[in-house]
């Protein structure tokens, strides 16, 4: 028994320096690790959440929520995937990353403002939070900038391959969320929402402080807000903010699609299955930015790091997917029975996409690192133009229909991608790639 013990530990150990020693591994399983950390917790606090505030309130907050997002991808214009494919390469980053800041806050506050300004605020639930005017802009403006801060900086660790800074940092933010939970609990739409506003605030101002201190600057000669660096790749930019934003539409305007189609309460049992789809799409998310930030920092490798990100996505999500399927009503029974009753077919087909959706991840982010714009562009309108026709064709038949129309959307979006991949990268070198996969 002891030889098998000291064995076992001999291979843990073993283990675990080859994975310290592994870049791509190594900041993959960082990143996996804070987005579950953060699903889990952020889990707990939605159960406790739904328990605390009625389905109403929830469903009215997810789809500003949905707003703000938009808002944020929208003001973000390609920023982060900017600073993850040329800060490694920058002697100023603080400087790259300040240009990136001064770039699109102003875009976001406009944003905001104007759906603030426009009667009706183009359907967002603006109105229904119960709270003076200028209370609500400032609970929503806090949101969007923060939210931005975050967008803009967390990439900037993840370029220099830091991202244990980041984690610190989300861990620290989460616990200023349950803080303002327990003093908020029960305090109507408008409570909930200002929750959000003080844990994203948190998280913006941790940031800001780290980049203060971690990020490399030079000495400069003159003051400089950086934009001259962020705007020497703007081509790059544009086409890389153009395709996440269209790709993000579907499920950025999910809940507000579902408000209105079926009323506030039925968005917040789909919000829900929605979330922890979410959660599924860490694995091969986080997985995909770590090949970015690999393929940029040493652009020399480029088939291996693939062959190794799909492995890792596949490998991992799939076994979770099964089990979420599995245990769907289970899972959603913790937020309630209506929540089991109404969102257990969404969550199964959601769970089920997941073998498209890990392509999907590795796909972009092959075309991105390679900056095939067009290419990436181009999979992204199509495929999310198939996601959103069939979300908005399947809602008709409520809820379960939703989740069906969601599995078919996401098999196109990953057949646009393969097409797409396999013109532009080799036919070959996407089989070989999957190959490695199943072995």
């Amino acid at each position: 028994m002891t030889r098998r013990t000291d064995s076992a530990l001999v291979v843990v150990k073993r283990s675990v320096v080859a994975l310290r020693q592994d870049r791509l591994y190594r900041t993959s399983v960082l990143l996996i690790g804070d987005n579950l950390l953060l699903g889990m917790f952020g889990g707990l606090f939605i159960v406790i959440a739904t328990h605390v505030w009625a389905p109403h309130s929830i469903g009215v907050v997810s789809a500003i929520f949905g707003a703000t997002g938009l808002i944020e991808t929208v003001a973000a214009l390609g920023m982060p995937a900017t600073i993850v494919a040329n800060l490694a390469s920058e002697p100023d980053q603080a400087l790259m990353v300040r240009g990136a800041l001064f770039t699109s806050l102003p875009i976001g506050i406009l944003l905001l403002g104007t759906i603030w300004l426009i009667p009706g605020h183009l359907s967002v639930p603006l109105a229904k939070l119960g709270i003076s005017t200028p209370a609500a802009v400032a609970l929503t403006m806090i949101t969007v900038v923060g939210g931005l801060v975050g967008t803009v900086v967390d990439p900037a660790f993840l370029a220099r391959q830091q991202v244990s800074w980041a984690v610190g940092k989300d861990m620290a933010a989460m616990v200023v969320r349950f803080v303002a939970l327990a003093i908020l609990a029960g305090t109507g739409t408008a409570g909930y929402l200002a929750v959000a506003s003080i844990y994203v605030g948190t998280s913006a101002l941790i940031d800001l402080v780290l980049l203060r201190w971690r990020i490399r600057r030079m000495p400069r000669s003159r003051v400089s807000l950086g934009l001259g660096l962020v705007w020497s790749h703007a081509s790059f930019a544009v086409g890389s903010q153009t395709a996440v934003l269209v790709s993000i539409i579907p499920t950025s305007l999910l809940p507000l699609l579902v408000l209105s189609r079926l009323g506030a309460a039925a968005a917040a049992y789909a919000t829900i299955p929605i979330t922890i789809i979410g959660i599924l799409c860490v694995i091969p998310s986080m997985t995909a930015q770590s090949l970015f930030a690999e393929i940029a920092a040493h652009p020399e490798e480029f088939m291996a790091p693939i062959r190794k990100a799909l492995r890792a996505a596949y490998i991992v999500t799939l076994p979770v997917a099964a089990v979420v399927l599995v245990f769907a009503p289970s899972l959603l029974e913790l937020f309630g029975r209506g929540y089991s009753l109404e969102g257990r077919d969404l969550l199964r087909w959601g769970a089920a996409s997941s073998i498209f959706f890990c392509l999907n991840y590795i796909s972009d982010i092959v075309l991105l690192a390679r900056k095939l714009v067009g290419a990436y562009l181009l999979a992204n309108v199509v495929g999310a133009i198939f996601v959103f026709l069939s979300l908005y064709i399947s809602i008709r038949h409520g809820l379960g229909g939703l989740g069906l129309g969601w599995f078919i959307g996401q098999a196109c979006y990953c057949g646009t991608s393969c097409v797409v991949l396999a013109w532009y990268v080799g036919r070959r070198n996407i089989l070989s790639a999957l190959r490695e996969v199943w072995k």
